[in-house]
């Protein structure tokens, strides 16, 4: 008995619809994976808000004329302490419960990296490449957002929790751009600050454990 001969119009209609449906199944997956990162941001950013009801929800389950609070409470309260959370009035002056938008802070014509370079002898043609040496951030977070240590000590675990690194050394955004409007003025005011301090200056080591002196931030010797 002989077999019937296949179609050529009906296994090309077959082929096409195989690879309808695998580039279909991409478009799912590509779909169902920026869902899911757009869920995890949303996540993030509405974390410091679910912290702040949670400790108030703690708050009003304990009478106010009770001098000692009940152990669940204070359990709650050292574990949110333990994660970042110091005071959430603080938290919210200085960290933003959203992305702000990109407004440049540490700008060329402020002569902050300026001044870096010429305190450490660094050459004019690495002062003009837009990557910096890794000790510019390091300082960088020391020097200025270390002044905010005083009214929030775990800002950087914050800014660090909401801006994640993307790739090696590589974060998706600026850590000012986690900061309120507010909290960002003050940012402008301790990069002046440190500007017009580095400018009486001649060498980095003595201009350093100055100005860590001066404003109480931890000094360590250069590492690099």
């Amino acid at each position: 008995m002989s077999k019937k001969k296949q179609d050529p119009k009906k296994q090309v209609l077959d082929e096409t619809e195989i690879q309808k449906q695998i580039e279909l199944q991409k478009r799912l997956e590509q779909q169902r994976q920026a869902d899911e990162e757009k869920l995890r941001e949303q996540i993030e950013s509405e974390k410091p808000s679910l912290l702040h009801l949670i400790v108030e929800q703690a708050e009003a389950r304990t009478p106010p004329k009770k001098k000692k609070k009940n152990a669940d409470d204070e359990m709650l309260k050292k574990y949110l302490t333990g994660v970042g959370v110091t005071s959430i009035s603080e938290q919210d002056k200085i960290i933003a419960q959203f992305k702000q938008p990109y407004i440049p802070h540490f700008t060329y014509d402020k002569d902050y990296y300026k001044e870096i370079f010429r305190l450490n002898v660094w050459s004019e043609e690495a002062y003009k490449n837009y990557n910096k040496p890794r000790e510019v951030a390091v300082w960088t977070v020391r020097l200025i957002y270390g002044r905010f240590m005083k009214e929030l000590p775990t800002i950087m675990e914050e800014l660090r929790t909401k801006n994640k690194y993307i790739g090696f050394c590589i974060r998706r955004y600026k850590f000012f751009q986690f900061l309120t409007p507010e909290a960002q003025i003050t940012l402008d005011d301790f990069i002046d600050d440190c500007i017009k301090m580095m400018k009486r200056y001649t060498e980095w080591e003595k201009f350093e454990k100055d100005y860590c002196d001066l404003h109480e931030l931890p000094y360590q010797g250069r590492l690099f």
